[in-house]
C-alpha cells in the first residue's frame, strides 16, 4: 500500500509535468489570435501553464518522489514551454533575434546536460538560471498583450478588470517592451555563461575523482 502511495504521489509530478507540454501546444493551436477573448483566454491558458513549472517540482520534492522520468522530461518541458515566443514573432510581438538568442540558450544548455549525462555528473541549477526562468516567463505573458486585436463590443462584467489591465499593458511604448525584451536576453546570456562556468568545472571535478585542488 505505502508503495502504491508513493508511485501515486510520484505520477502527480510526471503528470503535470505532461500536462504542460500538451498546454503549450493548445497554445499553438489558438495562435495566431485575432480577438480579445483568444487574447484573455491564451494569457490565461500561458499563466496556469507556466506556473505548473514551480507547482511540479514542489510536488516532487514535497513528496520525495523526484523520478528519472521527471529529471528528464521537466527541463524537456520547459525548453518546449519557450517555443511560445515563435508565434509571437509571427504577430509582431517580439523580433526574430532575441529569440534566436533565447532559443540558442536554451538548446546549448541541453546539449551540455547531455554531454554532463554521459559522463555521470550533474549540474546543478543555478542563482541566473532560476533568475532567468523567473523573469522569462512573466514577460512573455505581457509580450501576449502587445498584438492589435477585434476588442469586446461589450465586456462581461467578469472580465472588467482584467481587460481594463490588459488593455493598459497594451498601451505600454515600445520602448518599455523592448526595455523587457533586452534585459530578459541580456539575464538569459549571463545565464548561459553562468552555466558553462558550473558545467567546466563539474566536468574537471569528475574527471579528477572529485579531488578540487587537482581539478583547479
Amino acid at each position: 500500500m505505502i508503495n502504491k502511495a508513493k508511485k501515486s504521489k510520484s505520477n502527480i509530478a510526471n503528470f503535470i509535468t505532461i500536462s504542460r507540454i500538451f498546454g503549450v501546444g493548445y497554445i499553438f493551436w489558438l495562435m495566431p489570435f485575432s480577438t480579445e477573448r483568444s487574447q484573455l483566454l491564451i494569457i490565461a491558458l500561458f499563466t496556469i501553464v507556466a506556473l505548473s513549472d514551480a507547482l511540479d517540482g514542489w510536488v516532487a520534492r514535497r513528496f520525495k518522489m523526484i523520478s528519472e522520468f521527471g529529471k528528464v522530461m521537466d527541463p524537456i518541458a520547459d525548453k518546449i514551454l519557450i517555443l511560445v515566443f515563435l508565434p509571437l514573432v509571427s504577430m509582431g510581438a517580439i523580433k526574430a533575434f532575441p529569440v534566436f538568442l533565447i532559443l540558442a540558450r536554451e538548446f546549448a544548455v541541453m546539449g551540455l546536460r547531455v554531454i554532463s549525462a554521459k559522463y555521470g555528473f550533474n549540474v546543478s541549477a543555478t542563482f541566473w538560471g532560476k533568475l532567468k526562468t523567473g523573469i522569462t516567463f512573466p514577460i512573455c505573458g505581457l509580450l501576449f498583450t502587445r498584438p492589435n486585436v477585434i476588442e469586446f463590443s461589450q465586456i462581461p462584467d467578469y472580465l472588467v478588470p482584467i481587460v481594463f489591465l490588459k488593455r493598459w499593458i497594451h498601451s505600454w511604448p515600445d520602448f518599455i517592451f523592448e526595455g523587457l525584451i533586452w534585459t530578459m536576453v541580456a539575464v538569459t546570456i549571463l545565464s548561459f555563461f553562468d552555466y558553462i562556468f558550473k558545467f567546466l568545472w563539474s566536468f574537471e571535478l569528475n574527471k579528477a575523482g572529485n579531488d578540487k585542488e587537482k581539478a583547479k
